[in-house]
């Protein structure tokens, strides 16, 4: 097996691991906003080139089903150093954002970013899990929170 085969395996494990926590995590976003009466995507997995999950929130009035559809994206990602520095072969980190479709970031987090201790090796399986407890301190209330703020000023 070549290396590049070994980092995918070791990156597909961290989600296989992770990645019912986070969708459990998107669950409680979404369920907030839907109390929040706001009207919301279901969880869209995207794995192609990492893996990521997104929930859209709408604007009031808009939704997916109208011509305006417009809206905040909210994501988590198992983001891969190989993607954006190299530094560390084979490191991860967990990242999010809360982006209009226009564009404009309202939101984000990951941990430790702009420091050398940004990626965490994804074949240690206690460094991720302490990495993705320290991201998991932004409270799906308070990622419920911004988005509403946004949502409530309208597009």
């Amino acid at each position: 097996m070549d290396q590049t085969s070994t980092a995918q395996d070791e990156i597909k494990r961290v989600k296989d691991r992770i990645g019912p926590k986070i969708v459990t995590y998107m669950e409680r976003v979404r369920e907030l906003l839907i109390q929040r009466k706001h009207v919301v995507s279901t969880i869209d997995e995207m794995s192609m080139d990492n893996y990521q999950w997104s929930v859209i929130a709408y604007y009031h009035g808009h939704g997916p089903d109208d011509k305006k559809e417009d809206g905040l994206d909210f994501t988590v990602q198992i983001a891969e150093s190989a993607e954006y520095d190299g530094e560390m072969e084979n490191g991860i980190n967990f990242m999010s954002s809360i982006v209009a479709f226009s564009g404009q970031i309202f939101g984000s987090i990951s941990p430790f970013n702009y420091t050398s201790e940004v990626w965490v090796p994804a074949s240690d399986d206690n460094a991720v899990d302490k990495r993705f407890d320290f991201f998991m301190k932004w409270r799906p209330s308070c990622v419920v929170r911004e988005i509403h703020q946004v949502l409530a000023k309208g597009p």
